[in-house]
């Protein structure tokens, strides 16, 4: 069984799903699969060697404001299973538990910015859309390692320069992970190393926890 993201919108449904497949002898699998492209697994294993020592946080933004100004079709959007955390974000918490692991608590808060949308793209332009679902909604996951994430999802925000998502160690951090994609770049800043935030394409584990670490610019 093979679902677009999300692969449910509530967790009963999603009970239901895995319990089908169990019985079916089948396995479950979900869209959000960009953790598995050589950026991400490059920040596992950067996380892995102990590049940023021991994870502590990680902040997670994707922050836009209109489908309704490009989908020719966007009053889904808006409706009871749509809204910005069960877009794209599913792919923003599938990179969190990637560098993570598991989740213990989750809370969360959201509301509904504006009530009506207007539709700005053809062929609806000018029609009505009655917001039925939160458009910014937020949380924090609060992990068992002893981590805690912050994702913030919105589509009401105009411009941001925030980053897409960051994770940060006792030791350092990892910065311009994109859950959209398969590549890099990464950069990496860490403690000792003039604390510069630079792109690096080769990097070697470092012997000891204050051994110098190499970094030449580029993509990865």
């Amino acid at each position: 069984m093979y679902a677009e993201k999300p692969l449910a919108v509530s967790l009963e449904d999603g009970r239901a799903v895995m319990d089908l497949a169990r019985a079916k002898g089948l396995r479950v699998g979900s869209a959000p699969d960009t953790f598995l492209g050589a950026g991400l697994q490059t920040c596992r294993k950067l996380i892995d060697e102990g590049w940023i020592g021991a994870p502590v946080a990680a902040t997670a933004f994707c922050l836009g404001h209109r489908p309704g100004g490009w989908h020719p079709d966007p009053a889904f959007f808006y409706e009871k299973g749509g809204g910005p955390m069960f877009d794209i974000r599913p792919y923003y918490l599938t990179v969190l538990v990637h560098l993570l692991r598991s989740v213990r608590r989750v809370t969360g808060s959201s509301r509904i910015t504006f009530p009506e949308r207007t539709i700005r793209s053809q062929p609806r332009y000018g029609e009505k859309i009655t917001v039925q679902t939160p458009t910014p909604v937020t949380g924090v996951l609060d992990f068992a390692s002893g981590a805690v994430a912050t994702i913030v999802t919105s589509c009401d925000v105009w411009n941001t320069e925030l980053p897409r998502i960051e994770c940060y160690g006792t030791e350092g951090t990892l910065s311009g992970l994109d859950p959209n994609t398969f590549g890099g770049p990464i950069r990496i800043r860490r403690h000792g190393a003039g604390n510069r935030l630079r792109r690096a394409e080769r990097i070697r584990a470092p012997a000891s926890a204050g051994a110098e670490w190499r970094a030449c610019g580029g993509r990865l």
